[in-house]
């Protein structure tokens, strides 16, 4: 079996994690370590409630593709998780599909034509085919100029069909550092939020806020971060929106970061706010020790955050496999830690990604 995780290990990992504040289940992609024949990425269904785990594909069924990597955005929409796939050295990426209710292994993949950083349930289609995907793409050349532009797609993944929503103004993106939490949707999925840097050479600095209607394509902002009191390297690396677009909210909570010419990272649990132009930043609890996911997306469910560093290989050892994945559940109205593991402890070599609510 492998793709599967140890179905013990994943129990003793979710009796540690439920909370009646919970989702009730997360569907994720277990990354194979390695690439041949036979081998492949699991799906997984944790389910919370009842400290029990559920691998989508039965025992000797293929998984996902092992030629890429799974560790972007994901949404579970209906009766199927989609999760954004990459491979830079094969020159590929686009959107897979998997059906939960079949153990056979019923997948499918979507190329895009650019780099997908963020996914969405769209939520002015019932059926649960259509996905709202943020993607980069090159730009234009102009001057001399070599930039990316970023559009929102509306795409379908039975069709393979892909229809521009809007892009964000290219005069209003003035840097990218490459991170996809920057990225975040509303809950009822009306709006995306985007926070790009004022600059990036060699280090994020400052940033504004852009936020765009999915329905219409209509763009907010820029709102420009007031960094001022704090100097440095400060920049916005991720923002919890509030629930619904167009809420009238002003009020937001997010992690703000700020970068050393060593390279260190301090992160703080921020209150944000929208001020006529501006956003105040409001520095909270230092959470430096767990939040750095290294620009993976976190997961918000049922007001509870899922903040995943990327696993890591130990430096000791030369077998090449993971042996580090941290994983952390805060209050994503707070920041408050409800619980934190080593995954390695509990399911060896795990290298899980693109988490996805799932009610």
């Amino acid at each position: 079996m492998p793709h599967a995780l140890p179905l013990l290990a994943v129990a003793a990992f979710l009796a540690a994690l439920a909370s009646p504040a919970a989702a009730s289940k997360l569907v994720f992609t277990n990354n194979s370590q390695l690439i041949g024949p036979g081998l492949s990425a699991a799906v997984g269904i944790f389910d919370t409630s009842t400290k029990s785990v559920e691998m989508v594909f039965a025992d000797g069924v293929t998984g996902l593709n092992n030629r890429y990597s799974y560790v972007s955005g994901a949404a579970v929409c209906g009766e199927f998780y989609y999760a954004l796939y990459a491979s830079p050295a094969m020159g590929a990426a686009g959107v897979a599909r998997v059906a939960l209710n079949d153990k056979k292994g019923n997948i499918s993949y979507t190329a895009t034509d650019g780099v997908p950083h963020a996914l969405a349930c769209d939520p002015t289609d019932a059926t649960h085919q259509s996905l709202l995907v943020m993607m980069s793409q090159k730009a234009a050349p102009t001057a001399g100029d070599n930039l990316l532009t970023f559009v929102l797609y509306r795409a379908n993944t039975f069709t393979s069909s892909m229809t521009k929503v809007a892009a964000f103004p290219s005069a209003a993106v003035a840097a990218y550092d490459g991170f996809d939490s920057i990225f975040s949707f509303t809950e009822d999925g009306g709006e995306l939020w985007a926070n790009f840097p004022d600059s990036y050479n060699p280090l994020p600095k400052g940033g504004d806020l852009l936020i765009m209607n999915t329905k219409t394509g209509a763009v907010r902002g820029p709102f420009n971060y007031d960094y001022g009191l704090f100097g440095g390297n400060d920049y916005t690396y991720w923002t919890h929106p509030p629930a619904a677009a167009g809420g009238g909210a002003s009020s937001f909570v997010g992690v703000t970061g700020s970068e050393a010419e060593s390279g260190a990272n301090s992160f703080y649990f921020s209150q944000l706010a929208i001020s006529g132009k501006s956003v105040t930043v409001t520095r909270g609890a230092d959470v430096s020790d767990w939040f750095w996911t290294i620009g993976v997306p976190v997961k918000v469910c049922d007001g509870v955050g899922f903040a995943v560093r990327p696993a890591q290989h130990n430096p000791d050892d030369d077998d090449g496999s993971y042996k580090t994945q941290q994983f952390t559940a805060f209050d994503a109205a707070t920041g408050e830690v409800k619980a934190q593991f080593n995954l390695d402890a509990i399911a060896p070599n795990t290298n899980a990604a693109a988490w996805a609510c799932m009610a």
